[in-house]
Order: structure tokens, then C-alpha cells, then sequence
């Protein structure tokens, strides 16, 4: 059995019980969850939203996508969600790295989860220059954040 299949199959040799799915998996739709509340909660507050935009080319020359776009503002909205230990965070210098040079407008990021490391978020605060990565807010920042109209 190759390390994938043993990773996929939670190192049983078979195929996950019923019911069961890869921690990836999990992650994958816990974030599209959050996302989906996001776009919804901006809607009601009256902004337009697309989610999954295409918005040019990243820092490696593939396609640039957003979570959640605001183009009458514009503003991109990147939501990264780490309910458990994982490699979420260490993309961090990836996604800052494209708000400075690839996005064509300023990027707020959503950070939010039991499973991301504090140093990480500190980190990536640390980072915010105002002009393109202009806010690091946790969910319910975020939340408040925009009730105030902020965007």
C-alpha cells in the first residue's frame, strides 16, 4: 500500500467505514462552510458577492482565486479555517506573498479555528501593511468588522 492510499484509508488497508472521510476532506468542507456563511452574511448586509473568483495570474504564473470578492468595492476576502493541526498556517507567507504582488485590489483574511497556531496568526498580523493585506481578523472580528461598515 503506497503512503497516499494509507493516509486516504486512515492506515487500515481498506476502504474508510461508512460514514467516514479523510481529515482533508473535513477540513475541505468545514472552510467551504464558513465561506458559504461569509457570502450570505455579506449579502444581508447589502454587499455584492462572488465566491471562488478568478481574479489574474498568482506569484507562480497558475490562476489567482479569491473566496469571496467584493467588486464594488473591490475587495478580496480569503477565509482560512484550521479546526484541527494541519498545514493551513504554514501556506501563510504563500498568501501574503500573493496579496502583495498578485491580487489586483486590497485582501482581508479570515483566520479562524482551534487548530491554528497562535505564532502563526501573530505572524501573519505582523504582516498587514494597510494598503494590500489591510486586516487579519478572526471570524467573529470579521463579523463585527463589517456590521460597523468598515468595508
Amino acid at each position: 500500500m503506497s503512503w497516499v492510499q494509507g493516509e486516504l484509508l486512515g492506515g487500515r488497508g481498506s476502504t474508510p467505514h461508512r460514514g467516514q472521510v479523510p481529515g482533508g476532506t473535513v477540513a475541505n468542507q468545514s472552510g467551504a462552510a464558513i465561506e458559504a456563511t461569509l457570502h450570505q452574511f455579506l449579502i444581508a448586509q447589502g454587499y455584492a458577492v462572488r465566491s471562488q473568483e478568478r481574479l489574474g495570474t498568482n506569484i507562480y504564473g497558475g490562476v489567482l482565486m479569491v473566496d469571496l470578492y467584493l467588486p464594488d468595492l473591490p475587495l478580496a476576502i480569503e477565509v482560512k479555517w484550521q479546526e484541527s493541526r494541519g498545514s493551513t498556517d504554514e501556506k501563510f507567507p504563500y498568501l501574503v506573498e500573493n496579496c502583495r504582488h498578485a491580487y489586483p485590489c486590497p485582501v482581508i483574511v479570515v483566520v479562524d479555528g482551534a487548530g491554528v497556531r497562535p505564532g502563526a496568526v501573530a505572524w501573519l498580523r505582523s504582516q498587514v501593511d494597510g494598503r494590500k493585506l489591510i486586516e487579519v481578523l478572526s471570524l467573529n472580528e470579521f463579523f463585527a468588522y463589517a456590521l460597523k461598515r468598515r468595508l
